[in-house]
């Protein structure tokens, strides 16, 4: 092949160089024979256009033949004739023509190249593509280790965030819930029994005297509701240890169940609980109530280990703090009736004493009068 003159571009983009530089491939065809050295010129660039977008213009020669084999001399009708030829002379239909010069488009038009952001991916990158596949598994296990990194960043970022709101939520209630639950708790209704056992009427009267007069002792402060029944005091005593411990992992698994509020139900009237179902949705109520919220705290004493701390004042930010501040009042005590603390019953919940009942009969023989 004969040396190549002009540029590399015009040799690519000017399909003249093909037919007019001498030993190329089609310089001996007799149609172009006509065609000198100069036939580069009949190529027109327009200013400022790519190689890629060059426009190609192509003019007859003497026989009424441009040299891509198109003849526009008139038939013998008079008309012009605007049938394309391939260079062997045969005739070239205008599908197939569109088709030719869609592949030469396809052929001439340069690779598009990959943005600067698309080296970012490591499996596009060349070393990747060569590394075996111990390599490359140590660089998956590498990614897997930093994103799970940054993830448990966001997450105690998040957490952290949610929880210190929800603290301040609870301080603000937390005066109120005082005022409403504890400061005249020894003062107004009481629930009271008449002592016989399982078989005990179990009453609510205005106050302890009127209780008294009647010849009932008193076993809660506040009026009795769903849970004041002898069945329910027994579960409230007997779990009194384990209670709240019951309680979140009921609420953990209820979670992972399709029945959603109806599976709490159903776990807390299991038997190592052993609720009735009136009271069973008191707490399930409670419950619900308590991770709408509470869950950033909670999620947050995981963080720190302090699951199990469900101390109770203002110092003392806890689920249980935050439970009573947002859950207790107007909800849970209504619903429920009895509660250790107003039936003076010490749970694993600490409480300072001036949030435990102070005029109940029974005080310590809660195991005798009940169990016995």
């Amino acid at each position: 092949m004969g040396k190549r003159k002009g540029s590399y571009s015009s040799f690519v983009f000017d399909p003249m160089v093909h037919f007019s530089e001498r030993d190329m491939q089609f310089s001996g065809h007799p149609d172009c024979d006509n065609i000198s050295a100069t036939s580069s010129s009949l190529v027109e660039v327009k200013p400022n256009i790519p190689d890629d977008e060059v426009g190609l213009s192509l003019e007859e020669d003497d026989d009424g033949k441009n040299c891509m084999g198109t003849n526009d001399s008139p038939t013998d009708g008079g008309e012009t004739d605007q049938t394309n030829y391939t260079l062997e002379g045969k005739a070239i239909l205008p599908a197939d023509q569109k088709s030719e010069d869609a592949g030469d488009a396809d052929r001439f038009k340069p690779k598009k190249k990959r943005p600067t952001w698309y080296d970012v991916f490591v499996c596009h990158s060349p070393e990747y593509r060569t590394s075996s596949c111990l390599w490359k598994s140590l660089i998956w296990i590498k990614i897997a280790v930093i994103l799970t990194a940054y993830l448990l960043c966001i997450y105690f970022i998040v957490v952290s965030i949610g929880a210190t709101h929800q603290a301040s939520l609870v301080q603000q209630n937390l005066p109120a819930v005082q005022v409403a639950l504890y400061d005249n708790m020894n003062e107004g209704p009481v629930c009271a029994f008449d002592n016989k056992g399982r078989n005990s009427n179990i009453t609510t009267f205005v106050d302890k005297d009127s209780a008294h007069e009647a010849g009932f002792l008193i076993l809660h402060c506040g009026a009795c509701a769903a849970c004041s029944t002898w069945d329910n005091l027994i579960v409230e005593y007997v779990t009194r240890d384990t209670m709240a411990k019951h309680a979140s992992k009921c609420a953990r698994d209820s979670l992972l169940s399709s029945q959603g509020n109806d599976a709490i139900t159903e776990c807390l009237m299991q038997p190592h609980i052993g609720f009735d179902e009136q009271c069973a949705v008191c707490w399930m109520e409670d419950i619900v109530c308590t991770k709408k919220h509470c869950t950033f705290i909670f999620l947050q004493s995981q963080m720190i280990n302090q699951v199990s701390n469900f101390a109770v004042g203002p110092e003392d930010i806890t689920s249980a703090t935050c439970e009573e501040a947002h859950c207790e009042v107007g909800q849970f005590v209504p619903c429920s009736g009895a509660t250790r603390r107003r039936m003076n019953i010490t749970s694993s919940i600490a409480r300072p004493g001036e949030q435990q009942c102070g005029i109940v009969d029974v005080d310590d023989l809660w195991g005798e009068i009940l169990l016995g």
